[in-house]
């Protein structure tokens, strides 16, 4: 699952320039510097220079809080292989499904929300063979299947393989948990989500809370770049949202489960769309949101940084919200959705900016323009994120500042004889940061 890097460039304010791929914007324009010029991906042993820092956020929170003595469990990835099993035993037919999370059922026949509901009553229930009340082929369970992986990310302890007959379904439990210790690991889970949820202030509005919990798990997960290494049992969880949410260590679909889910708890339409990273081909997932009337992309893992620096003291961002209420335009220059059915039951049209988070919090400039430029950092005190409204923009401001160096010139530097400085830029969300030492 794809992981996106930044290459943080430290660099003297006498003009040493940072290095790397150029981007191939135009011709006639110099060369300038992504964020991805120096690394595809992370090595197996590479440590995330954010490990002994405390990420910044809007909120303030004792984090001692919600510590908790977890035995950290993180998974690999499998692919489906579908066996021939025999019909297994009926299980309840009562319907305990909350509401708020069962929008794909609501889009099945009345038999299949029979067999969901059979399905799901099952596996909450602990139970590996469910018997269904209706002859299916393959595709069609698979696709009920998705439906509640799609409305039910709180299910973690679920291998990806399953048995089949044409009128039932087993399924298997991830190595680290069985029907023994299932409510344990449950159990464990849930106290945990009531832990994060009793952090979220309540006189705020939604869209804070939102990004409160955005924030949370971006500051209290780290990326796992060791999942090929690590034995198979301690690697399953990463993939899921107890990796995320217990185990502080995931992949994309760690980190997604983890917020769709937080989401319902706090009456949040979200889900996931899977898909892959562009430029690379290498898979991912993310989520979206329904808020105020209007549906926007988010994409926490990529909200969560590996800042790729030897000084871990050099106070490069840890948070990020590039990917925080984007639109489909954003999100397609680095993003492509697999148009497959029985992954993406739902893949929204995303044009609002209303609540894009750098245009929301004052960080959006549509043109660039230097004064404007310097007036901001002064008011940041050294550390500005700003994107730009198109990539003309983007392109000037990292010509102006960067490559003829002009950062240097601007009132902060006089003011504060700054001698060297950071800075992170990304060409497709259109951002550059500036992290002044």
């Amino acid at each position: 699952m794809f992981k996106k890097l930044c290459v943080v460039f430290m660099i003297l304010a006498a003009g040493v320039s940072g290095c790397g791929e150029p981007i191939d914007f135009y011709e006639s324009q110099p060369s300038i510097f992504d964020d991805e010029s120096q690394q595809d991906t992370p090595s197996e042993d590479k440590k995330d220079s954010r490990s002994d820092k405390k990420k910044q956020s809007l909120f303030d929170y004792d984090e001692e809080e919600i510590q908790e003595d977890t035995e950290e469990y993180i998974p690999a990835e499998t692919e489906i292989i579908p066996v021939e099993n025999e019909t297994n035993p009926p299980v309840s037919e009562t319907n305990n499904i909350p509401p708020a999370s069962a929008l794909w059922r609501d889009n099945l026949s009345e038999q299949d929300r029979d067999s969901y509901d059979r399905m799901y009553n099952g596996i909450m229930s602990g139970s590996l063979d469910i018997l269904l009340g209706k002859t299916y082929t393959k595709e069609e369970l698979m696709y009920i299947y998705n439906c509640i992986k799609q409305d039910h990310p709180e299910i973690f302890w679920l291998d990806s393989y399953y048995s089949y007959t044409d009128s039932g379904i087993y399924f298997s439990f991830v190595n680290s948990i069985n029907k023994d210790n299932l409510d344990e690991y449950r159990n464990r889970f849930e106290e945990k989500i009531k832990n994060i949820l009793s952090l979220v202030p309540q006189d705020i509005s939604k869209y804070e809370q939102i990004i409160f919990i955005h924030d949370y798990l971006v500051q209290n997960t780290e990326y796992a770049t060791d999942y090929s290494s690590v034995p198979y049992e301690e690697s399953q969880m990463y993939y899921n949202a107890y990796g995320c949410i217990v185990g502080n260590r995931s992949v994309c679909s760690g980190y997604t489960a983890a917020f769709q889910y937080l989401m319902h708890k706090i009456g949040v339409e979200c889900g996931s769309v899977s898909g892959f990273q562009t430029s690379s081909g290498q898979s991912h997932i993310w989520n979206y949101v329904k808020y105020d009337g209007d549906y926007y992309w988010i994409d926490v893992t990529w909200d969560d940084p590996i800042c790729l620096s030897d000084d871990s003291s050099s106070g490069t961002a840890d948070i990020s919200h590039k990917y925080f209420f984007i639109t489909s335009e954003e999100l397609l220059r680095n993003h492509t959705i697999v148009n497959e059915n029985e992954k993406n039951l739902f893949a929204p049209e995303c044009t609002s900016t209303k609540y894009n988070y750098m245009r929301y919090f004052g960080n959006f400039m549509e043109d660039y323009s230097f004064e404007e430029f310097d007036r901001r950092l002064s008011e940041s005190n050294g550390k500005i994120a700003v994107q730009f409204g198109n990539k003309d923009a983007f392109v000037n401001a990292v010509t102006d500042l960067i490559y003829n160096k002009n950062i240097s010139s601007t009132k902060y530097f006089s003011d504060n004889n700054i001698s060297t400085y950071s800075y992170i830029s990304d060409m497709e969300a259109y951002t550059i940061e500036f992290i002044i030492n």
